[in-house]
């Protein structure tokens, strides 16, 4: 054999079964071979397990679909490329032109735009609300037309822990398919919520560490199979490396939580008591912890008291907290709320959703609870 073709054509013999790696390998092939035509066509027909083409089913991404639907407690889960390709794809593969789809204020604002100005172009009417409303979502739910909602728990960056049981009932109520965005809670919360369909971002904790995006829808079989339909013709497919280096961060995804929240729940408590901080933000203070399980997540949000303050000097005398947004990594970050993620909205609509020039949103890392205390301290001191 000619080296140009041996260089082509080598493989090293399988591994034998009962010696497996301890990490599975990367799959990072786009194709896959069949010995004969009739095992094509038997994969085609359902007749046989196998892989074609990565854009459909790829083994790495495949694992990880099923590692994350195990973590929240789902009968399916589907990979795509970032957080908002999850977003996009479950709606623009279930929606039809002529639905209504409930949203809210306080949603995550990629979702507020797409339904906004994306979905609308394709005859579908958003009905915006306030998660405080459960009376008009009621009735937005009776139309005829409204087949969908969808909602984050807790919301971003106001941090609300809406009445996710009420809000199920109302939805089951009147036949509507539900769409839990459970990136802040995190996958081993609301795991008791009968949702159609939970919404990931894998960029936050499952990655972990500020190098990789990702997004997973994770539900009800049905639902994951009619989404599986479209979303091989709408591509937004997870990368065979990304999928691994996800598979890696969820190894240590509860220890990071875990640590991450301990610090959100401290720096909450300790704001509280700073002479320059107005409101604080954070599910596990006791006015907002009996609705949240476990605890409040890792991510705090408060006003300045004098809002006069200076934001902007506040956020560039941090030394520690880097400018950023996302959370969910091992370093912490600070955000400027209301221009990350509040400029669409009205001025009675950042009320409602607690925002003003002054919030600021903080992702807490891993890092010692005592120097993030002390970098706030020292850039609060020099307002």
């Amino acid at each position: 054999m000619n080296l140009e073709t041996l260089t082509n054509h080598f493989q090293l013999d399988p591994i034998p079964h009962d010696n497996r790696p301890l990490v599975s390998p990367i799959y990072q092939s786009v194709k896959f071979t069949f010995p004969k035509l009739a095992d094509v066509k038997g994969l085609f027909e359902g007749q046989r397990p196998g892989y074609f083409y990565s854009r459909y089913r790829n083994p790495t991404v495949f694992e990880l679909e099923q590692l994350l639907a195990k973590a929240q407690g789902t009968e399916a889960g589907l990979a795509t490329s970032s957080g908002v390709g999850a977003i996009s794809t479950a709606l623009f593969s279930l929606l039809r032109q002529g639905d209504k789809i409930i949203y809210f204020i306080e949603s995550y604002r990629p979702t507020r735009i797409l339904i906004e100005k994306t979905l609308k172009k394709f005859g579908v009417e958003g009905i915006k609300l306030s998660l405080d409303d459960l009376d008009q979502i009621n009735e937005a739910a009776a139309l005829p037309e409204t087949r969908f909602m969808i909602w984050e728990s807790p919301t971003n960056p106001q941090l609300k822990v809406p009445n996710n049981k009420e809000l199920v009932a109302i939805a089951q109520r009147h036949q509507l398919t539900t769409i839990l965005d459970n990136t802040f809670a995190g996958f081993h919360k609301n795991q008791d919520l009968d949702v159609d369909l939970y919404i990931h971002s894998l960029t936050k904790y499952a990655g972990g560490h500020s190098d990789v995006m990702g997004g997973a829808l994770l539900g009800r079989e049905p639902v994951i199979r009619e989404i599986f339909e479209h979303a091989v013709e709408i591509g937004s497919v997870l990368d065979p490396h990304a999928a691994f280096l996800i598979l890696r961060g969820m190894k240590t995804y509860r220890l990071r939580y875990e640590r991450q929240a301990q610090n959100a729940l401290a720096l909450a408590v300790w704001l509280q008591e700073q002479a320059q901080v107005g409101d604080v933000f954070y599910p596990g203070l006791d006015y907002l912890k009996d609705q949240l399980p476990t605890d409040g997540g890792t991510v705090v949000m408060f006003n300045f008291k004098n809002k006069s303050s200076s934001l902007e000097a506040f956020i560039d005398g941090l030394k520690l907290f880097t400018l950023s947004a996302s959370l969910g990594s091992t370093e912490s970050l600070v955000a400027p709320a209301l221009y990350f993620y509040g400029m669409d909205l009205s001025e009675d609509q950042r009320q409602r959703a607690r925002l003003d020039q002054t919030s600021v949103r903080l992702s807490l890392g891993i890092e010692s609870i005592e120097d993030l205390k002390s970098d706030i301290a020292q850039s609060l001191a020099a307002l």
